[in-house]
């Protein structure tokens, strides 16, 4: 995608993007193994400045036990509650501009746009699908989880791809009571 793009940007043969992309400043994020792949691809290739997991697993090399193996780009890291031992292993060998956010009432399946989009299911279902449903979300409401997951997403990624200064990842908030947040490394507002 990456290529397609610096292509795409060069010479567009739509005049669409020609020039108008600054492939400086990518990072990458996914969700369970969209969030392993989001690790493997920033060690991977040096042209994603900065990453996201969001409540992955163990696939992966450098998730994988007893790699020694470390990530130098910043990264941040968002579980649920009781999360994976392997990203905590992971989170530990991060070298510098590293972030664990654990979002208190959350699941798996918290960190996908279905919470959001549940009023939609919940008229035309049965009140036990929508119990199994709001059981694989956690405890935690789904737009309240959906406006944490983006403010710690955006101020992430304002920090290292737009070098902003971003209060929110520098301790706890007062505002977001349900996230447990960690970080470690050098945390500079520049990578």
């Amino acid at each position: 995608v990456l290529n397609e793009l610096n292509r795409l940007n060069i010479k567009d043969p739509q005049g669409l993007f020609s020039g108008r992309l600054d492939l400086n400043r990518v990072g990458i994020f996914g969700h369970s193994l969209g969030g392993d792949t989001a690790i493997e691809a920033v060690w991977r290739d040096r042209r994603l400045k900065a990453g996201i997991n969001m409540d992955g697993g163990s696939y992966g090399k450098l998730l994988g036990s007893g790699n020694k193996d470390r990530l130098d780009s910043p990264f941040l890291l968002m579980s649920h509650d009781g999360s994976d031992q392997a990203l905590q292993s992971f989170y530990q060998r991060l070298r510098t501009n590293a972030y664990s956010v654990t979002l208190k009432g959350s699941k798996h399946n918290t960190f996908i746009d279905f919470g959001v989009i549940l009023p939609a299911f919940s008229a035309n279902s049965t009140t036990q699908a929508e119990s199994r449903i709001k059981q694989a979300l956690g405890s935690i409401e789904p737009q309240r989880a959906a406006k944490i997951i983006n403010a710690y997403t955006l101020a992430f990624f304002n920090k290292y791809l737009k070098n902003q200064r971003e209060p929110l990842l520098d301790r706890a908030s007062s505002d977001y009571p349900e996230v447990l947040l960690e970080s470690r490394g050098k945390l500079s507002n520049k990578y």
